[in-house]
């Protein structure tokens, strides 16, 4: 028999009741000791709702794909899963047979049960990425389902748009379409089978800088900043190879970017990547500040640019997990045209818009050297977690989320809309 996902709520807190009643429940699925939602509930605190209700993907899927929702109107917002290795599994054993379907690296669910943790070893993102769109579809049918007869639902995120920025060449093509400023992709087909045929691209398509990407990945996993001249090719990687316990090479995420510049080194690092699965973009040329390369990682809320900071690296990659640089944006934005800075925030809406059904977006914006053009680097559905970062109102992210959820309810208006 399926049992259900038990909530982790306990209390009703300083609201006054009225107000509460007023306003649906917040759900939150994601990971129980997950501090994005801690941030959020501190949050609801701070504007007196009541303590979001939070579900966990892992129990979810342990318990038979079964949720037990509240008797009431209900906002459902999806968080990121949890970073613990079994949570991982659990989700990679939902991916196997869409994998496989697609052609990607693949293992096998009694091959999953035996692996053992191995820090930073890059395994199976495809398969990942792909089970975890597959929980997202179960879990929205779910909930639309348990309210189908009463309608009092929203999901505050769509998990159609969460599965098209996780896929970093379907991202790119629906925004190129749109006419949405993006680097040039490096075309070729179902999937780049290694060195020989990216070097053979290069050269008829005469991009001589590239990244490669992990087509499913995030958070900089299996980044490699690659460029080649007539003599010499410099390879930058998030990744690093190394030989697993069978002797067959591993890829490892690494905090500490590695420089290649031996043939040697990285032929079987970039047909390592492209195995895993790959997305190939012309290198876009980022601005500096203060002696670093930069972007820009812009948060909309309900379309609406709202809270931003400048990313600096002395690597080609600015993720803040890197341990890289942040600032605030103003003395940059200072060095650009007055055209240029409006041009950026309409981007933003422009990428909003192609994701409307989602309340807030995280997307990654470079600069060009020229300080007049800039293009979208990358879309995140959860990229909205800014510590420390206020908007214009003074409000974190996730206050103006919830500032702009409640002025649409009182409006009698729909979140997702």
């Amino acid at each position: 028999m399926n049992t259900t996902v038990k909530s982790t709520a306990t209390s009703t807190p300083r609201s006054d009741a009225k107000a509460a009643r007023r306003r649906p429940r917040d759900v939150i699925i994601g990971s129980q000791d997950s501090p994005r939602i801690a941030a959020f509930q501190r949050a609801l605190h701070k504007a007196g709702h009541r303590e979001a209700i939070v579900f966990d993907y892992v129990q979810y899927l342990n318990d038979g794909w079964t949720l037990d929702l509240p008797n009431e109107p209900a906002l459902v917002r999806f968080e990121a899963p949890g970073r613990s290795f079994e949570d991982y599994k659990a989700i990679l054993a939902v991916g196997h047979d869409e994998a496989r379907r697609m052609g990607y690296e693949a293992i096998a669910p009694d091959a999953i049960e035996r692996l053992q943790h191995d820090k930073g070893k890059l395994i199976a993102p495809a398969q990942y990425q792909l089970g975890f769109q597959l929980v997202l579809r179960r879990l929205a049918a779910q909930v639309t389902m348990r309210y189908c007869v009463s309608g009092d639902v929203q999901l505050l995120t769509d998990v159609g748009a969460i599965a098209d920025v996780f896929d970093k060449r379907r991202c790119r093509d629906q925004l190129a379409k749109r006419s949405v400023p993006v680097p040039r992709a490096l075309a070729f087909g179902k999937q780049l089978a290694g060195y020989d045929e990216l070097r053979a691209l290069m050269d008829a398509q005469h991009i001589p800088r590239v990244f490669i990407k992990l087509r499913f990945g995030s958070a900089a996993s299996g980044i490699v900043a690659y460029q080649v001249s007539r003599q010499h090719e410099l390879a930058y990687a998030t990744v690093e190879l190394a030989p697993d316990v069978d002797g067959v090479p591993s890829l490892y995420n690494t905090r500490r970017i590695r420089r290649y510049r031996d043939h040697r080194d990285i032929r079987p690092l970039i047909d390592r990547l492209c195995r895993k699965g790959v997305h190939v973009e012309a290198w876009y040329p980022k601005a500096g500040f203060a002696g670093r390369t930069c972007d820009l990682r812009i948060v909309t809320i309900h379309r609406e640019p709202r809270h931003r900071v400048l990313r600096q690296s002395k690597t080609p990659f600015t993720n803040l997990h890197l341990l890289n640089q942040r600032s605030p944006v103003d003395a940059f934005i200072a060095k650009m045209s007055d055209e240029a800075w409006p041009r950026v925030l309409e981007t933003c809406r422009e990428v909003a818009s192609e994701f409307q059904r989602t309340l807030h977006l995280g997307i990654d914006i470079a600069v060009h050297t020229n300080l007049r053009d800039h293009a979208v680097l990358e879309v995140n559905a959860f990229g909205d977690y800014l510590r420390g970062v206020t908007d214009d109102l003074d409000m974190t992210t996730h206050e103006a989320e919830i500032a702009v959820i409640d002025g649409l309810l009182d409006a009698g208006r729909e979140v997702q809309s």
